[in-house]
């Protein structure tokens, strides 16, 4: 009896160890290398496995922003809810083996901006983003553009393929006026003639506009 004790006693605190050990554990000894595993890299990290905060967070050399972090677990996977304080919020809920990615209630405003076009606002309302091994499986939300470019503020509608992700864009009696794609390392800006107030005709590229923009000119 004494024996059975003696080994009950043993795993619980051999377990309690662990959990401390866990629970104290610098949260960037945990989640630098999964994360650099799918390109994204930050310049330093502060908290657990609780709440935290991400300083200069990258994806694939792309400067996002700082992130702060506060996690909750579930039998199904770690649920994440991040903000920047400034453009987003979001709630990512993690596979434990990390394959399955559920990115939702998600909100997004923030002005862009290069020396040859006016500010384009950009906000997005995401309601679910589904990736599997980082490539997406699916993607259900609405943005919505303005800028004194456009005649009026345009709706979109969000779509992916693995790695891409699209806008299309319509107005208010939902004529089809555009599309912005992006890879993360461009942005692709098409916008038909008709979208246009006539008084910035000379950003006309073809009859609309057509362009290529590096994403890091557009965060800068």
């Amino acid at each position: 009896m004494k024996l059975l004790l003696k080994i009950l006693f043993s795993i619980f605190a051999l377990l309690v160890i662990f959990l401390v050990v866990i629970f104290f554990t610098p949260i960037n000894l945990i989640v630098k290398a999964p994360l650099q595993s799918y390109g994204i890299s930050y310049e330093n990290a502060k908290g657990n496995i609780f709440s935290g905060d991400f300083r200069n967070v990258k994806l694939a050399n792309l400067l996002i922003s700082n992130i702060n972090y506060r996690n909750s677990y579930s039998h199904v996977g770690l649920k994440t809810n991040i903000t920047d304080g400034f453009y987003f919020t979001s709630t990512i809920l993690t596979s434990f083996d990390l394959r399955k990615i559920t990115v939702s209630n998600t909100k997004y405003s923030r002005d862009f901006k290069l020396s040859f076009i006016p500010v384009i606002n950009i906000e997005t309302e995401l309601e679910e983003l589904i990736l599997k091994d980082f490539k997406c499986m699916g993607i259900n939300g609405d943005a919505y553009i303005k800028s004194r470019i456009f005649k009026e503020r345009l709706i979109g509608e969000l779509s992916c393929t693995d790695d891409s992700y699209k806008i299309i864009l319509f107005d208010r009696k939902y004529n089809q006026l555009g599309l912005i794609t992006t890879d993360f390392n461009y942005i692709y800006l098409n916008i038909k003639e008709s979208a246009l107030n006539e008084n910035l005709s000379i950003l006309n590229i073809n009859g609309g506009i057509n362009l290529k923009i590096p994403v890091k000119d557009l965060l800068e």
